[in-house]
This record gives structure tokens, C-alpha cells and sequence, in this order.
């Protein structure tokens, strides 16, 4: 099934002013002049995808814009021996498609839904033809393409300068600061995570993964259980950061609920 006819299927259209809403509160296009994001509204569809769902595959004619509105989505590549290499998430307030929708060509990665998901999908031909009546909408697109740059660049820095513990603590951060629940005395990641694929992310093995967790809730700064992890003591594990030098600002303080793009 294409893209396309995969997200009709069970799409439908909601009323324009929740859209506007969901698009108004969005950190990129809240800025947008009124008639912008009515004129975005317009084009808009709310497709709801169950975990597990592909919503493109690499390769695939990219046909729609995605931003996320709710839950997550996995990107990811597949080798021709059919092993996975997850790349990131995306969770509420990002976007992506948009590097299809500028060069035109097929899509980059496998994104699915890693949890029950809620998108805002933009036909890809809706929205150029709203770039060519309004121009202005083009620098948009290029800060959207300025974000996704300085995360390559902050992940290949990360990669070369970074030790695993230290990337695995501050990839346990990141995705607290954007799925985190309140939990007791602590804060719970709302991501179904298996050792598995937080082993893909920092392109280790599981089994290293495994020792590090194990470590970590020896000591008290984390609880493991079925795929779930609680942070306990974020100050610990950024701690882990300051020993490398690591005092980048974007080194999240735990704030349940928020998003942003993770890496």
C-alpha cells in the first residue's frame, strides 16, 4: 500500500480549528501570521496510527509533511540482512518529511509509530503550492532544516567526543525531558524501550547497555522493569556528563511533558 493510500484509509478530516489550534501551538509555526496557518488548517488531515504502524518506508515517493501531535515515532533504517539501526524519536512538536517535500526525492528512513500516535499530515503537493503563494513560508522550512542540521552535528560531536556511559545517560535524559511522567520519587520514561533499541541508538550492544543499567540501579539513580525505565537521580546521571566536560546548556532538567526532537 503507498503512502498515500495507507494514510487515507483510516484518515479524516476534523474541524479547521483544531488544526489552527494544534498548529498555532507549535513552537515552529507559532509564529506564523494568522492567514498562514488557516491556509495550512485548510490542507491539514489528523491521521491516528496505531504502535507498530508504518507510516513511510525508506525509499518510499514522500507524499505528506508529518508533524507529531501526540505519542512517538521511530526512525530508523533496515539493512538488506533485515537488521534494524534506530536513528532517533520524534515525539510532540516536531516535524518531518521535509526533506522530501524540498528535493523532491524518496524518503530517507522507516518511520513507525512506536507508541499509539496522533499526526498532522500535509500533502506534499497541498503544501508547495501554498510555498509558491506564500513565499514567506519558506523560511520555515529552513529553520526546520537548520534543527535537523545542529542535531547531526551535536550527534556526531556526541559520537567522537563522548564516552557510552556518558551518551547513555544523556540519552536517558533527553527522552525523560520528552516522554517523562511523574512517578513517585521519580520520573518514568513513557516509551516502550527495550534494551534492544537503546542499544541501536548509541550503536552498541545490548549487553553493554544491560551492564550500565544494571550498574545504575545498583546505586539508586534509575529502576528498571519490562522495557520501563524510572530516573531516580537525574543530577547522577548528569553527573556523568560534567566528569567528560559535557556543560552544553541543552542538557535537559527533567520537565515531564515536554518535547522536542530527540537524538
Amino acid at each position: 500500500m503507498t503512502e498515500r493510500s495507507f494514510s487515507e484509509a483510516n484518515s479524516g478530516k476534523v474541524s479547521n480549528r483544531s488544526i489552527r489550534n494544534i498548529l498555532a501551538a507549535n513552537s515552529l509555526f507559532g509564529d506564523l501570521p494568522d492567514r498562514l496557518i488557516n491556509q495550512m488548517a485548510e490542507i491539514a488531515v489528523l491521521r491516528r496510527y496505531g504502535a507498530g504502524d508504518l507510516v513511510h518506508s525508506k525509499a518510499s515517493e514522500g507524499t505528506f509533511l508529518h508533524g507529531v501531535v501526540e505519542g512517538a515515532v521511530r526512525v530508523s533504517s533496515t539493512s538488506a540482512a533485515g537488521r534494524e539501526a534506530i536513528l532517533t524519536y520524534h515525539g510532540p512538536g516536531d516535524w518531518f518529511g521535509h526533506i522530501a517535500l524540498i528535493d523532491g526525492l524518496t524518503r530517507t528512513h522507516d518511520i513507525h509509530a512506536q507508541k499509539d500516535s496522533l499526526l498532522v499530515n500535509i500533502d506534499h503537493r497541498d503544501f508547495n503550492m501554498l510555498l509558491k503563494a506564500e513565499p514567506e513560508m519558506y523560511r520555515y522550512i529552513a529553520l526546520m532544516l537548520c534543527r535537523l542540521l545542529r542535531l547531526s552535528f551535536a550527534l556526531i560531536e556526541d559520537t567522537a567526543l563522548l564516552s557510552l556511559p556518558a551518551r547513555l545517560a544523556k540519552q536517558l535524559l533527553t527522552l525523560a525531558d520528552s516522554y517523562g511522567e511523574k512517578r513517585g520519587e521519580g520520573t518514568v520514561i513513557r516509551l516502550r524501550l527495550p534494551q534492544e533499541d537503546l542499544a541501536m541508538l548509541l550503536g552498541t550492544t545490548r549487553q553493554t547497555v544491560n551492564r550500565k543499567l544494571s550498574e545504575w540501579a545498583k546505586l539508586g539513580w534509575i529502576s528498571v522493569h519490562y522495557g520501563e525505565i524510572l530516573i531516580l537521580d537525574p543530577a547522577a546521571l548528569r553527573s556523568c556528563l560534567t566528569r567528560e566536560g559535557e556543560m552544553r546548556p541543552e542538557i535537559p532538567e527533567l520537565t515531564p511533558g515536554a518535547s522536542g526532537v530527540i537524538i
